[in-house]
């Protein structure tokens, strides 16, 4: 807790220059819901501590003394460089308080009233600094459950302190006692995660994460991802209106530190990053990216704690600059030209820059799963024209890459059987060196369909394909979408619930408990073999023979999202979306519609045939991935 901050006065306050149990009260720092903070001299140590005092009315419920316990003794476990750490508890003529470090410092929170904020540069460092602490304490089973700019100190040596583990819960409690209260478990609203705000008692580690990005939302732009007129507003935001984009607000911040926040802040806890680990190397990247200059004038302190992991050129190979080092893989080149048919893959060098999960693939293994699908086309013959205009749904066109396309009732294209699969994808990485270094937080197999592509990157896929075979390939608009569903309220019909094995979507197979599997309740009695994604085409396809169309991946259309498909999708799915993120959609045709279900929702409004669900162009999330059309030559 901070020394240099002051919640109130001696004057105001009759505990100031009182003892109590075996600490003298000099001044009151602060209050929150559990009661007040003060500076106070622990007597047999002769040290300044901060002395958390529980509210006298708290204090007469046997259960709420059982919760400030418990807090406290969780706390007192946990010592960590980046921790405030909690000396004792005590009880003293019925007056429960415990003891911890007293930070000489402020709060982010000053700061950010101030009219400041902070840098890319000090925000990755409070952000190393901030998931340190955290980590510890997840480790020691604890969420803290409010991590917020008021809750992050900077110590006088320019170090950060989490602090307040006052709504902390153990992961794993040992005893019986129902350590509720209404109001007292929701977090702050402006930062608080979604399923947090809706089911308290579950939300683990991940909730802290998803309030750590909306911590740096505000720190690195100067204002909360999410405003309102009430804190009931904000909430219905964190749950409802897309994840804002902090470059948007600060068109400085690096693309990469961007996404990062984004993916933090991710409304299903299974998008968000999965790991401390995970979420450190992708801050070390997005340091390494900064120039010297931006670290050199930041007000936070390199961590004393932490060692940092700094790229080399063979982690970061973007990094390399120079005219030595140019001139030396000029004159390598030179050598090596002869020899090898190519250099370093493009998308090994470039893919350093956009990196938005998980790290890299594994270059070699990459390699040889994309050098045997290169051969493996290489054995197919070209595209023909007169092979698209002749293509049935019993004879379907298939191109180099082995997707097949059939043609689809009242549209002048052939639709692609089955989403673009994994090593369609990574056939086009490969061989343009696109920037896209990208995968969910599960394994999946070359056949299953590629998650993590935004919009852009469908089109460039789109694009790098035209160009390849000299056909016209793009994504399907909204209206050949519709066209390609089929007859039904649901793209197996108007059943619900679906009968077994229809598609790959959420059923009882969540009930696994593995990390991946989906964590949010699936659809009653219904099952199908995959837990997560499957293999394209694992299902029964519908009337045009197209497979997964409300499965599996949710997919990119060639629209913006416009006043006329969202009447289309009210006339079907009739769930209204709120009205500031209704009039946020359409201020410019900014955000770009997909369509489908997906593998791990199992609401009957995730379904429907009919329902759009609107994305920046520029959004990778664990759910949406696209498939291709191909325009039809005139005859």
């Amino acid at each position: 807790m901070a020394g240099g901050e002051r919640g109130g006065s001696a004057a105001s306050d009759p505990m100031v220059g009182t003892q109590l149990g075996g600490y003298v009260i000099e001044a009151l720092l602060g209050e929150g819901a559990m009661g007040k903070v003060y500076r106070a001299r622990q007597i047999s140590l002769g040290r300044e501590v901060a002395l958390k005092v529980m509210a006298r009315n708290l204090a007469v419920q046997e259960e709420m003394v059982e919760r400030f316990r418990r807090e406290a003794r969780a706390a007192g476990t946990i010592s960590h460089p980046h921790l405030v750490q909690i000396y004792s508890f005590g009880e003293a003529a019925g007056t429960c308080f415990f003891a911890m470090e007293l930070v000489e410092g402020q709060s982010l929170r000053r700061y950010l009233e101030r009219g400041e904020h902070f840098s890319e540069a000090e925000c990755i460092e409070i952000a190393r600094q901030t998931l340190a602490g955290l980590c510890e304490a997840h480790k020691a089973g604890v969420v803290h459950r409010d991590i917020k700019p008021d809750n992050l100190m900077l110590d006088n040596r320019g170090q950060i302190k989490v602090t307040d583990l006052g709504l902390a819960r153990l992961a794993e409690q040992d005893s019986s006692v129902a350590l509720t209260m209404t109001g007292m478990g929701m977090g702050t609203p402006l930062y608080i995660a979604p399923e947090q705000a809706e089911r308290m008692h579950t939300a683990d580690y991940r909730a802290d994460f998803y309030a750590f990005g909306a911590t740096l939302f505000h720190l690195a732009t100067g204002r909360p991802p999410y405003d309102g007129d009430t804190g009931i507003e904000v909430v219905s935001k964190h749950l409802m209106a897309p994840v804002p984009q902090a470059r948007e607000a600060n068109p400085g911040l690096t693309p990469a530190f961007s996404d990062l926040i984004a993916r933090l802040m991710a409304k299903n806890p299974e998008h968000r990053p999965q790991s401390h680990a995970e979420i450190d190397k992708a801050l070390d990247r997005c340091a390494a990216l900064l120039a010297e200059e931006m670290r050199r004038q930041s007000r936070i302190s390199a961590s004393q704690a932490l060692r940092v992991v700094k790229p080399t050129v063979w982690d970061e190979p973007v990094l390399w600059i120079g005219g030595a080092v140019a001139a030396v893989v000029v004159i390598v080149a030179g050598i090596l030209c002869p020899i090898f048919s190519k250099g370093p893959e493009a998308g090994d060098v470039l893919g350093a820059v956009g990196v938005a999960e998980g790290g890299s693939r594994g270059g070699k293994e990459r390699r040889a799963r994309s050098a045997k699908l290169v051969n493996e086309d290489a054995r197919m013959p070209a595209p023909r024209a007169v092979d698209i205009a002749s293509a049935s749904k019993d004879k379907p066109f298939a191109n180099s890459l082995g997707m097949k396309f059939v043609p689809v009732s009242g549209t002048k294209v052939l639709f692609c059987i089955w989403e673009t699969r994994v090593k369609d994808f990574e056939a086009f990485v490969e061989d343009s060196g696109y920037s896209w270094n990208e995968k969910p937080a599960f394994d999946q197999t070359p056949d299953d369909p590629v998650l993590r592509v935004s919009w852009d990157d469908a089109r460039a896929f789109c694009a790098w394909l035209a160009k390849k075979e000299g056909q016209e390939y793009r994504l399907p608009t909204d209206d050949e979408w519709d066209a390609a569903v089929g007859r039904g309220k649901y793209p197996w019909g108007d059943e619900w619930p679906p009968r077994e094995g229809a598609e790959n979507i959420c059923g009882q197979e969540y009930k696994l408990g593995t990390p991946d599997d989906p964590q949010f309740g699936g659809i009653a009695g219904y099952r199908d073999a995959h837990p997560r994604t499957s293999p394209v085409g694992s299902y029964r396809a519908n009337e045009f023979g197209l497979y997964d169309m409300g499965g599996n991946a949710r997919e990119w259309v060639l629209d913006s999202w416009t006043e006329a498909n969202y009447q289309k999708h009210l006339a079907g799915a009739g769930s209204e979306l709120p009205p500031e993120l209704v009039a946020d959609l359409k201020k410019g045709n900014r955000f770009r519609v997909s369509r489908g279900g997906v593998w791990c929702f199992s609401s009957p409004a995730n379904y429907v045939s009919s329902v759009r669900d609107p994305h920046l162009p520029n959004g990778r999330h664990n759910i949406t991935g696209f498939r291709c059309v191909v325009e039809v030559p005139p005859h």
